[in-house]
């Protein structure tokens, strides 16, 4: 059986948390941190991802402006946190949040989704991020999945297909061309 925690799989909810009384039992969370960068102007989540153009990792030169529909929500929050969280380092500390976790009730984990809304976000930013949770998953011995084979969280330029699949994404995932 697979278990994640309440407000959509989160670490924070499962790491204070006590684990059923069930060995057969495979812990799961999402992985979207920073939700400011994999969630920019995604329109179903509201005005705190209005700002969009944001980088991966954080740079200062390039940081776009606060969106002013941001303005007094969430997202204005993370906007100024992001020069803090915007990076490889704050992606590894949170997911050593829930791999303590694990590692302290001796339960398995899964990482059932992790990714970035592609409509805003440069591909360059969203083959760093996610080749950073890929390596940071693989160092701690947690499989994970990418959130969306074709759509808005695509890996893909274009149809899903190894010929639209952009180098810097094959890096990312680690792809490896079969001689």
């Amino acid at each position: 059986m697979i278990v994640g925690a309440s407000n959509f799989n989160s670490i924070y909810e499962l790491s204070r948390t006590a684990p059923f009384a069930d060995e057969n039992i495979i812990y799961t969370f999402h992985f979207y941190e920073p939700f400011f960068f994999t969630h920019q102007g995604a329109a179903w989540v509201g005005n705190q991802a209005a700002t969009i153009g944001v980088p991966f990792p954080y740079d200062e030169k390039s940081f776009p402006s606060l969106n002013p529909k941001a303005k007094n929500t969430w997202g204005e929050t993370n906007y100024y946190q992001y020069r803090k969280d915007g990076n490889e380092q704050s992606v590894r500390d949170k997911l050593q949040i829930v791999k303590s976790w694990a590692l302290k009730y001796n339960v398995p984990l899964l990482c059932g989704e992790y990714g970035v809304y592609n409509k805003y976000a440069d591909l360059d930013s969203r083959c760093r991020y996610i080749k950073a949770v890929r390596q940071n998953l693989n160092s701690m011995h947690i499989p994970g999945i990418l959130w969306d084979y074709n759509a808005n969280f695509s890996i893909f330029d274009g149809k899903p297909s190894v010929s639209n699949l952009p180098d810097c994404m094959k890096d990312a995932i680690g792809y490896v061309t079969k001689k």
